[in-house]
């Protein structure tokens, strides 16, 4: 199963005295490849994996558009749901970054990349206003589709950190197609997909999620990060979000790919202290606002 978002991070633990050899779980979720780094006894940490594997397979259960039972999948066919506590808490989340990064952030935009990837010569209308929300009833207009795929990543990451968290761990580096530094330092590389490694960074209790507009094309010309307002190309190759929420990162990484830098600025103002944001230009250059 393919991606809709690109992953472009690299990540490994910084030694630091006194603590236990990392242990490494893999597995696959939400159509990425996810992982848990603890520094901790092998033994404690098997405790623990059964825990993140059903509660990975509750996020599926909502968001996955593979599954043609999951709410999302329930909700573009039928157009209407009852939603979980959890579906609802992305929406609002959504409706948030949709604001911050001034409508780019727009999880309508299925409609239009379905539309593309069928060769439509006309694209419909769309924009996260149609969708009615509330906590008892979601509705879309009929010729509306959403995806969360640009906020559903970091939202689990978020989700796993506080299990983790509540289980006792506090050395732990967790990829659910975002990443959180739990505890840390962890040392993280920014890996652009024409430019490779850009830049380095190190995650203390802190998140950090990467779009590229380009990792995966609908089009020859078209990426698969759509601008809701029109044709107008991603300005950047890479951005990089990092903040103390994994998913506000991955939101506001997909919003700020299609915005100009003076508009990323405007936007910090409003995002949380130490907000930091990592942009590639086409030509490869790295441009660091924020923290």
């Amino acid at each position: 199963m393919q991606r809709r978002r690109f992953l472009a991070l690299t990540a490994c633990a910084l030694a630091s005295p006194g603590l236990a050899s990392p242990v490494t779980w893999s597995g696959f979720a939400l159509g990425a490849d996810v992982s848990l780094t603890f520094h901790t006894h092998p033994k404690r940490a098997d405790a623990i994996i059964q825990a993140v594997i059903s509660k990975l397979r509750e996020i599926e259960a909502a968001f996955s558009l593979y599954d043609p039972s999951s709410e999302i999948s329930r909700l573009n066919r039928s157009k209407h749901i009852v939603p979980s506590a959890m579906f609802y808490d992305v929406i609002i989340h959504a409706s948030k970054v949709n604001t911050l990064t001034q409508g780019k952030f727009d999880p309508t935009v299925q409609t239009l990349w379905t539309a593309l990837s069928q060769d439509h010569s006309t694209l419909p209308q769309c924009q996260w206003s149609d969708v009615s929300m509330a906590s008892d009833r979601i509705d879309l207009p009929d010729t509306v589709n959403l995806t969360l795929n640009g906020i559903a990543q970091g939202y689990a990451t978020d989700v796993i950190k506080d299990l983790v968290y509540s289980h006792g761990f506090d050395q732990v580096l967790i990829n659910m197609g975002e990443f959180y530094g739990l505890g840390g330092p962890w040392g993280i590389g920014v890996s652009d997909p024409e430019h490779g490694l850009v830049h380095r960074l190190t995650l203390k209790d802190r998140a950090i999620a990467t779009t590229s507009p380009k990792a995966m094309m609908i089009t020859p010309t078209q990426g698969h990060v759509i601008n809701p307002h029109g044709s107008s190309p991603a300005p950047w190759s890479t951005v990089s979000v990092t903040t103390s929420s994994a998913t506000l990162a991955d939101g506001l990484s997909t919003g700020f790919s299609l915005l100009p830098m003076s508009k990323i600025k405007t936007a910090l103002a409003n995002c949380p202290d130490q907000t930091m944001v990592t942009c590639v230009s086409e030509a490869g250059q790295v441009f660091i606002v924020g923290a």
